[in-house]
């Protein structure tokens, strides 16, 4: 299950808390519904392989996929504790 932390209507994008599914750690990503594609996600969650067809990207920081949300959107969000 995943916590919304903003959901940006404007532009499509949303900044989520979830559990990872391969770690179990908690993982924050932005994410965005791509008709007929998918889901677009940058996250701090570490995978192995990304098929070179997808343009998600994995293993940032925090503050990597809070500022590159921010750049998106234009919106700031304040993180829970």
């Amino acid at each position: 299950m995943s916590d919304v932390i903003h959901d940006d209507e404007d532009t499509g994008w949303r900044l989520i808390a979830r559990e990872s599914s391969r770690t179990g750690e908690r993982v924050v990503e932005m994410v965005k519904s791509i008709p007929y594609d998918g889901v677009l996600r940058h996250s701090t969650e570490q995978r192995d392989y990304v098929p070179p067809h997808k343009n998600s990207t994995f293993g940032h920081d925090l503050a990597d996929v809070v500022g590159c949300y921010e750049e998106q959107t234009g919106v700031r969000p304040e993180m829970p504790a």
